[in-house]
């Protein structure tokens, strides 16, 4: 496929994008969040948002997109940091193709075409390709694309419906959910898509498996153990598919796990509260002490990303009519309003790989 320039603005900011890089570099890992805004559009209408480049090092926040002509940003975007090719890869939904922006030299270009119901955006560990969902024929498949020359493949070419897939560390496997035994199941394959391996039985929905930082083990939500089918536990499994565990279980839907990335913990969402309230919730592996990080704000807390090696989380707290990108320092426990403003502040993202919640 022949890549396409959409625009090209001169990137005045060049220089300091890499003094941030090297701050955030000294403090242990990329101080850079990408999230989505509508705050510069609340005059105008329409459903369009903006990507927004802020550096916790500095408090400093960039609009990426406000004069980018040719892209078209929703709600659903889905914005991801690509620290190794310094860029955003996104969904541009006025063509309906996945677009990356040079965080340099503000170029915008053309990846390849996508439907709109492509989801589940995971860059690799290398930057070198994303890894996606999209309907083909019938069913629901993992692709991936290469971000250089923009050429895409199927990886699981099956006729089962396989979504929420992502790398493992090393970027050798994937691992996803896969519908092949009548009810969603975790499964595994190599990154070419060859042994396409189920690794759960089909008693229960499982969903939104995790790769642990060393690749060995698997953490996902279920609802094979529930009284109700609204009551989702944790698990853990073995890549291999052996040492099946139950990592933890309330009468709540506890969803999206996400192994810290100096395995020190898992963060998860939980509706235990009821009503329309969601938690963030952590359970330190050596302890199995249970910390819930926002039980203090109202509404979803949800759509979380964990960064700087696993000390700090931002999080979407998202209300009837306004939304804000929060931090939780996990060293401290203090937590901060990143956004605090006008318009909805949506899907933070650090550049961490895998790192984010489904």
């Amino acid at each position: 496929m022949k890549r396409r320039t959409l625009v090209g603005i001169t990137g005045v900011l060049l220089s300091l994008i890499f003094v941030l890089q090297e701050v955030g570099a000294a403090g242990g890992g990329d101080t850079r969040v990408v999230f989505l805004s509508n705050r510069d559009r609340l005059e105008r209408p329409g459903r369009e948002f903006d990507i927004f480049l802020l550096d916790l090092a500095s408090s400093k926040s960039e609009n990426l997109t406000l004069q980018l002509k040719g892209v078209v940003v929703r709600s659903n975007s889905q914005p991801r940091l690509n620290t190794r090719r310094n860029s955003v890869v996104f969904l541009s939904f006025n063509e309906g193709a996945f677009v990356e922006l040079n965080l340099g030299t503000k170029q915008v270009t053309k990846i390849t075409d996508v439907a709109y119901e492509a989801t589940s955006y995971t860059v690799s560990p290398d930057g070198n390709t994303l890894l996606y969902i999209e309907r083909g024929d019938s069913t629901r498949q993992v692709f991936e694309v290469d971000l250089a020359s923009g050429v895409s493949r199927n990886v699981t070419k099956n006729r089962y419906n396989n979504f929420e897939a992502s790398y493992s560390p090393d970027g050798k496997r994937i691992v996803y959910v896969c519908d092949k035994d009548g009810s969603n199941s975790i499964a595994v394959m190599s990154r070419d898509g060859s042994e396409q391996t189920i690794l759960t039985n089909r008693f229960g929905d499982d969903r939104y498996p995790h790769w642990s930082p060393d690749g060995m083990k698997i953490v996902f939500s279920s609802s094979r153990s529930g009284a109700t089918d609204t009551e989702y536990h944790l698990y853990t499994i073995d890549a291999n598919g052996k040492n099946f565990k139950l990592f933890y279980q309330s009468k709540a839907y506890n969803s999206s796990p996400v192994f810290s990335p100096d395995n020190k913990y898992v963060a998860f969402v939980s509706n235990g509260r009821g009503g329309m309230h969601k938690d963030i919730i952590l359970k330190e592996l050596a302890s199995g002490l249970l910390m819930p990080i926002t039980f203090e704000l109202n509404d979803a807390n949800e759509k979380f990303a964990i960064g700087d090696g696993g000390k700090v989380i931002v999080f979407e707290n998202s209300g009837p009519i306004d939304s804000e990108i929060m931090l939780y320092d996990v060293r401290s426990k203090k937590m901060k309003n990143l956004t605090s403003g006008k318009g909805r502040d949506l899907a933070p993202s650090f550049g961490e790989g895998n790192q984010v919640s489904q």
